[in-house]
């Protein structure tokens, strides 16, 4: 877990950490590093670091929960709101945040962010369930695909330059999401032949 008190001290030495990491980044696979390599990077005693985070994952968690929770203070601004609605919110948040995106691909650990989805998308269940008329099952296997989903399609922002707005990229990964539903839910959907045809005689 991580523990950062609401004080200029302990904020400016999270801040550190952060940077540290990144630039262990550069060098070593996340697996690879140790508390000493970030601790040594970053320029903070070990003492500090552990009074901060457990362990180097606490730092991504700390940084993909900060992200998903601007997004639901957004979310919960709005008067009403939509699967595309928020699939956009999400979009624009870690194109603010890109540098984080960065840091997790590389960590090659963008479960955090699925879990930080799920974790602060809690709120939300009542509401959900009440709107679709769904079961306590049937939302969490929602909860659970739709969090899985935003966080593979996050990945792909890395591959998008500045050039493509938002809305694009929203509209890019809504279309992706309607060819699924085609393939595995539509009942006449068109079928994949494994077997080449065979020459005419």
């Amino acid at each position: 877990m991580y523990h950062i008190s609401k004080d200029a001290r302990s904020e400016r030495s999270a801040r550190l950490i952060i940077k540290g990491l990144d630039s262990c980044l550069q060098r070593k696979r996340f697996a690879d590093l140790s508390v000493s390599d970030i601790q040594r990077a970053s320029g903070v005693s070990r003492s500090t670091f552990y009074r901060l985070f457990d362990n180097p994952v606490d730092i991504l968690t700390m940084l993909c929960d900060s992200v998903i929770s601007e997004g639901v203070k957004k979310l919960e601004q709005l008067e009403s709101y939509n699967g595309s609605s928020i699939l956009l919110i999400q979009i624009e948040l870690w194109r603010k945040h890109r540098s984080v995106l960065e840091m997790v691909v590389k960590s090659e650990r963008p479960d955090l962010i699925y879990q930080s989805n799920m974790k602060y998308h809690q709120k939300f269940r009542q509401s959900v369930m009440d709107f679709y008329g769904l079961s306590q099952t049937e939302e969490k296997y929602q909860r659970i695909i739709m969090s899985a989903i935003q966080a593979a399609g996050l990945k792909l922002l890395l591959e998008e330059d500045d050039s493509v707005s938002s809305h694009e990229i929203r509209d890019k990964i809504s279309d992706a999401l309607a060819r699924m539903y085609d393939f595995f839910i539509r009942p006449e959907s068109p079928t994949v032949n494994n077997r080449p045809a065979l020459k005419e005689r």
